[in-house]
């Protein structure tokens, strides 16, 4: 588990940051998510609330990312307050727990299901952190926008950068396509999965097809007799040509003992 979570946790930080560092050039808004979300659940997918233990990891690769881009304004959007709402988004990854106590392949496996899971992480996820960023920005007013006014870099426009902060809905809908098609193809090499559970899955199989293949076996022994003793029995008795040799020999010597007589 724990190196599964390590590479899982490594792939997504790089691929998360670096995007986090160039993709504001193409997608000039923030503070938004790219691969974090499909990360999280994989993660908690493959490792039910185990997976959690990314939330963090993957919450700095996007802020600290982010705050390195040229303009100006999006960058400052990258901060404290950014990396802890963003975290609390990630944990409500937790929630498909829930739904995976009972058996994760039923969920996997099935595509409404697979996509209602997936819908719900990305509503959850910016609730919440629409939710925290408005506590920290608004000193605990959740009725009312907070203030925090940067001035950019290209025409001296002050602005209030939270605003960006608060349109997760809008900018993260990149990261739910990137969630939605990386879940469909992870899941088509057998990525998307319970560890744990396809573990358990597989040695069942296994032991099943092993008796299966017994079965088979005795099966074909009792469908034909066994060649083994009809070949003894071939082998015990004596062939015509064998007898006529033994009856030959006697009848030579009963024609020798009688000449000797005479």
């Amino acid at each position: 588990m724990v190196l599964d979570l390590i590479m899982l946790g490594a792939l997504g930080f790089v691929l998360e940051f670096l995007l986090q560092r160039f993709g504001y050039i193409v997608l000039p808004c923030s503070p938004f998510a790219y691969m974090s979300l499909v990360i999280m659940f994989i993660a908690v997918t493959r490792w039910n609330l185990w997976g959690l233990l990314l939330a963090p990891l993957m919450a700095f690769a996007t802020v600290w990312g982010g705050s390195l881009g040229d303009v100006n304004d999006i960058a400052a959007t990258y901060n404290w307050q950014a990396y802890i709402s963003i975290l609390c988004g990630h944990l409500m990854f937790g929630v498909n727990y829930a739904f995976y106590r009972k058996d994760t392949s039923k969920i996997i496996t099935s595509n409404i299901k697979m996509i209602g899971i997936i819908v719900l992480d990305y509503i959850l996820f910016n609730l919440m952190q629409l939710f925290v960023y408005r506590l920290l920005t608004s000193n605990g007013d959740l009725f009312h926008q907070g203030v925090r006014e940067v001035v950019k870099n290209s025409n001296g426009e002050i602005i209030n950068v939270v605003v960006y902060g608060e349109r997760g809905f809008v900018y993260n809908l990149f990261a739910f396509l990137v969630m939605l098609v990386g879940a469909f193809v992870f899941r088509s090499q057998g990525v998307v999965c319970n560890v744990k559970q396809k573990f358990i899955d597989d040695k069942r199989n296994a032991e099943l097809d092993r008796i299966d293949t017994e079965f088979s076996i005795e099966e074909a022994k009792s469908e034909n007799p066994d060649t083994s003793n009809n070949s003894t029995d071939v082998e015990g008795e004596d062939s015509p040509i064998q007898n006529e040799n033994v009856e030959d020999e006697t009848t030579d010597s009963f024609e020798r003992k009688k000449s000797s007589e005479d």
